[in-house]
């Protein structure tokens, strides 16, 4: 982040992709409401963040993704490869229940030569 401006901005464009998902949800006749923060300690701001909602909640289940790469570089396997297990180990030992569930991340050269579903 290079300044205040550009951290409203990622504030903003946040807000507005869970305000669709709650819309989605809520059209799906489900319960929906969001919650959001920004922090530089992203396990910790998380944390912080489910803790609240449990909270609030207290029958709640918090599920994380891990990034899990087609083909991973070691810069990749650096950045992305704990924070999901951090997050879930702290919240077991607040015992609250969470899930880590994998989100796969296709290789883009196969993924551009992949016909289209129809």
């Amino acid at each position: 982040m290079k300044g205040v401006a550009e951290v409203d901005d990622l504030r903003q464009r946040t807000e507005s992709s869970l305000r669709r998902y709650v819309d989605l949800a809520q059209r799906l006749g489900l319960k929906a409401d969001y919650r959001m923060s920004i922090g530089t300690e992203a396990v910790a701001e998380a944390e912080r963040l489910c803790l609240a909602v449990a909270r609030e909640f207290p029958n709640a289940i918090f599920f994380a993704g891990k990034l899990v790469f087609e083909r991973e570089s070691l810069f990749q396997r650096v950045l992305h490869n704990e924070t999901a297990y951090q997050l879930q180990r702290r919240l077991q030992f607040a015992g609250l229940n969470s899930m880590v569930l994998p989100v796969r991340v296709l290789d883009e050269a196969k993924a551009a030569a992949a016909p289209a579903a129809a």
